[in-house]
């Protein structure tokens, strides 16, 4: 096997295992969906805000474990901004995907009336939350009229709100990816081990 085979033999273990830890990441982002959907109805405005935290801090854990192995397993001469941020879009493409199937399937025969309680379970918690926390009239105002956008809203279908997901998975990734890359880029070398040449000139 000459050195161009063994760096393509190389390139598909590290997409292997790109694919291998999207799907994994887009099991963890399941598993928030499904904690979301469990808790939904009794979601109130701090709780929504504490979730988000909960929610953006995994997301965070989750990448940097996974690009801490890619980089152990591939890229142990060093890593460059580029690449890192090239590994958690590509990684979060896989995880938008895989939840946003799950998504689909979820509004669309697992719990049909999914979006519309969430509508109006959000109304009514920012309604509570403006008699109940001593607003002034400004900022009343502003709430009272997201209120009435939010209701004015159609319930989104199951496959507008599987689009809107993966779109917002996505963005997290670029988010994610543009902070992270800063913690895991090293400098401009290749990204894999030396790879000698084992062939003989001769075979």
């Amino acid at each position: 096997m000459n050195i161009t085979q063994q760096l393509i033999e190389r390139l598909k273990e590290m997409r292997d295992q790109i694919r291998y830890y999207g799907l994994v990441l887009g099991g963890i982002f399941i598993a928030i969906d499904v904690l979301q959907y469990a808790i939904h109805n009794n979601l109130t405005v701090m709780m929504a805000f504490l979730f988000s935290i909960f929610k953006i801090a995994t997301l965070f854990i989750a990448a940097s474990q996974i690009i801490k192995r890619i980089k152990k397993a591939f890229f142990t001469t060093g890593m460059t901004y580029a690449q890192s941020f090239s590994l958690i879009i590509k990684l979060f493409l896989y995880a938008s995907l895989l939840a946003g199937i799950f998504n689909f399937v979820l509004n669309r025969w697992l719990a049909p009336d999914y979006l519309s309680e969430v509508m109006h379970n959000t109304v009514e918690s920012y309604r509570n939350y403006i008699d109940n926390a001593g607003l002034s009239s400004a900022q009343g105002n502003i709430i009272e009229n997201f209120i009435e956008t939010l209701e004015d809203s159609p319930t989104p279908t199951p496959v507008s709100a599987m689009w809107a997901q993966m779109w917002a998975y996505i963005l997290w990734g670029l988010f994610i990816g543009f902070i992270l890359s800063f913690f895991f880029r090293d400098k401009d070398v290749t990204p894999f081990d030396q790879i000698e040449e084992l062939d003989t000139p001769n075979s």
